[in-house]
């Protein structure tokens, strides 16, 4: 555990836009301020988003030769595109931090969110992403993980109204030696605060 402090994760992330396509399915997604579906009460375009780590849990990096876990995390962003058909909901996120980690986590490029409404849970919703990480160890031992051409999908949620956002993804490793795991496993619980209440649903 002792090395853990020697961590140094840096984290390049650039989220990107794909259409959700399910099995004879043209629906489209919106965030509702209800649960009607189709919604008539969508968040428009400015709308705030902000999460944060759910109290009392961590973060999670493992990548093999060390893990990174951090106690506090934070995403803030605004609505850019507020879905419909033909549009993908999208929230760029002008912050996305960690804080009282057991190494370093430093964030590159902040992520775009895109949300997907699924039918088949009624309300839910999916991140898919490119992701980039670069974990450095002491010694000169580097590893890399995510996908710089396909997508990665983050995490889902499910509920009514959506009050969290959970992430596990699997990051495949794209360089480093025998140290570094094949993959890179992150996982986390987030708290929706803003906007609320909060639904996925078909526009």
């Amino acid at each position: 555990m002792k090395h853990l402090k020697m961590l140094a994760l840096a984290i390049t992330a650039a989220i990107c836009v794909i259409a959700f396509a399910g099995a004879g399915s043209a629906n489209a997604t919106v965030l509702c301020k209800t649960a009607t579906n189709p919604c008539t009460s969508a968040y428009p375009k400015g709308t705030k988003f902000r999460a944060t780590l759910k109290t009392g849990t961590i973060t999670k990096f493992e990548a093999g030769a060390g893990n990174v876990e951090c106690e506090g995390s934070e995403m803030e962003g605004e609505v850019t595109e507020a879905g419909g058909k033909g549009v993908t909901v999208t929230i760029p996120l002008g912050k996305w931090s960690f804080s009282l980690c057991k190494g370093t986590v430093t964030v590159i490029v902040k992520p775009k969110i895109i949300v997907h409404w699924k039918p088949i849970f009624r309300f839910s919703w999916t991140f898919k992403a490119v992701i980039e990480i670069t974990l450095h160890l002491t010694g000169g031992v580097s590893c890399t993980y995510g996908s710089t051409t396909g997508e990665i999908n983050v995490g889902e949620s499910v509920g009514e109204p959506t009050s969290e956002l959970t992430v596990e993804s699997s990051l495949p490793k794209l360089a480093g030696g025998f140290l570094c795991a094949s993959s890179a496993k992150w996982t986390g619980a987030y708290t929706l605060n803003e906007p609320t209440p909060l639904y996925a649903a078909e526009s």
